[in-house]
């Protein structure tokens, strides 16, 4: 074997296995975020409401199940809008905390475990700050009319 063909063996062999390597990369990858998703769902599964959701004023939907949570949906209808959020004393005004996933065109919807209570909101539609326009209940913070929403 001459030197130029030790070279191309060395240079075949370490492809081989930087190939292999990626792959094996991407299956561990793969197979932790497998096993991070059933846990997430056993946990979800685990703590879902029995109940079936009842539609109440506005655009919350409360579903009864554990007494210390209720499952709470925000629909907010926002025309032309690349990112709804909503920001809320739930979340410590955090607009980035709850963004909102379009479910249609123009409509946005998440679900968010609320224990009992009276809480304030304000919708982000690409940074622009608004009331719920579905929702007519309102109140103040700090001087600032905002949403407001009563889970039972």
């Amino acid at each position: 074997m001459n030197a130029e063909n030790g070279k191309r063996t060395y240079l075949l062999i370490g492809s081989a296995a930087a190939v292999i390597a990626v792959a094996a990369a991407f299956f561990c990858l793969s197979v932790k975020n497998y096993v991070c998703f059933i846990m997430e769902w056993r946990s979800a599964a685990a703590n879902k409401p029995a109940a079936a959701a009842v539609r109440t004023r506005g655009t919350a939907a409360v579903t009864a199940g554990q007494p210390e949570i209720r499952y709470v949906k925000f629909a907010v209808k926002v025309r032309d809008a690349g990112k709804v959020c909503i920001a809320g004393d739930f979340n410590k005004w955090d607009e980035d905390a709850l963004r909102l996933s379009e479910v249609a065109k123009d409509e946005w919807e998440a679900m968010v475990p609320l224990e009992p209570g009276t809480y304030k909101y304000l919708c982000y539609a690409d940074g622009r700050e608004m009331l719920d326009p579905l929702n007519p209940d309102t109140g103040t913070d700090k001087d600032k009319k905002v949403s407001v929403i009563t889970v039972k």
